[in-house]
């Protein structure tokens, strides 16, 4: 019996990172990696069955196929894609979900039944937050699942030295996003500093350092200086 786990290929930016982070972990337990094209279903939609044939013809009976969603294809690819796991024989579908497509865009809220169906035909949920497996729970779906908590960096380096107290803020993202710079206090004596996309909306000021992107190896450096951060918390205090 093999397990495989799927990655969608032709992404950018944290999708696909979020997706290859995965992978790579994934691939150190043996597990091997189906590969998920971008899937025009509306031009095709009488070769999806042979394309979903080759998608998944390594899999056989047994075997365990976890699915990373969202694939960024129309939702209907992702639903015959399970339906299509689901006619092979004892094969167990576990269901990755890094975002849910529906709660990210409010246009379309609608689909959320059709999500909360395909998540209790799966035989496991793999869920971001203790947040998501409380609302899917209050939803009816009642798929086992395992809340991944935790995203660590893909490399790890030992440093020597301690970073020292610096009266800085770094925080790494998109600005046009999140709107930082445009909300921090611009007379206090306390830095900010913002690795990520740079935009023509960025405030200027002297305690605003704008640094692009780096390597994450060379992040990691920068980080470690000193100051603090800014972290995604579940806990509104």
């Amino acid at each position: 019996m093999s397990v495989y786990i799927t990655k969608s290929y032709g992404l950018k930016g944290v999708a696909a990172e979020g997706q290859q982070i995965v992978a790579n972990e994934a691939e150190k337990l043996g597990i091997e990696e189906i590969r998920i094209p971008y899937y025009d279903y509306f031009s095709d939609k009488d070769g999806l069955y042979k394309r979903l044939e080759g998608i998944l013809t390594g899999v056989s009976e047994g075997d365990t196929v976890i699915l990373q969603i969202p694939t960024w294809n129309y939702p209907n690819f992702e639903s015959s894609f399970i339906g299509h796991i689901k006619s092979i024989n004892k094969v167990r579908l576990i269901i990755f979900i890094h975002d849910i497509r529906v709660m990210m865009f409010p246009t379309e809220k609608e689909s959320m039944p059709f999500y909360l169906e395909l998540f209790n035909i799966a035989d496991g949920l793999i869920v971001p937050s203790e947040n998501m497996a409380k609302y899917l729970k209050e939803n009816n779906v009642n798929t086992p699942m395992v809340v991944q908590t935790l995203w660590d960096p893909g490399i790890q380096i030992e440093f020597e030295d301690r970073p020292k107290f610096e009266k800085k803020i770094s925080f790494a993202g998109d600005d046009a996003k999140y709107l930082i710079s445009k909300n921090f206090p611009l007379d206090m004596d306390v830095d900010l500093h913002l690795y990520g996309r740079k935009n023509d909306n960025m405030v200027k000021n002297k305690n605003i350092h704008y640094h692009g992107f780096l390597d994450e190896y060379s992040l990691l450096r920068e980080l470690h200086q000193g100051g603090f951060g800014l972290d995604w918390t579940e806990n509104s205090y």
